[in-house]
């Protein structure tokens, strides 16, 4: 991903040598180099916006990633609890038992 996005890079080296031939020759190779400059451009638009979705995906991965973990702590929280809850019943229930048998 990174070596094609730096071989991606390389067009925006050629569209500056495109604007300086452009503004030093005439008629053909001028048209010529327009297309090529728009064509360049194109691609540069293109690679900007495929950043621009890749930003937007990790972001909604670490916020997803960050929403389960909330979840899971709430869940183990609540366990926790409940365990709790349970041993305080069980431990009430024998002392209970303990006062009846006496």
């Amino acid at each position: 991903m990174v070596g094609n996005f730096i071989l991606d890079l390389h067009p925006l080296y050629n569209q500056i040598n495109l604007k300086t031939f452009i503004l030093t020759s005439t008629g053909f190779e001028q048209q010529t180099a327009t297309k090529e400059l728009q064509k360049l451009s194109t691609k540069i638009f293109k690679i900007q916006e495929q950043i621009f979705k890749l930003k937007q995906t990790q972001q909604f991965k670490q916020r997803t990633k960050e929403r389960i973990t909330k979840v899971v702590e709430y869940g183990l929280k609540t366990v926790a609890e409940i365990k709790f809850q349970q041993i305080q019943f069980t431990g009430k229930v024998v002392v209970m038992l303990q006062h009846l048998f006496q």
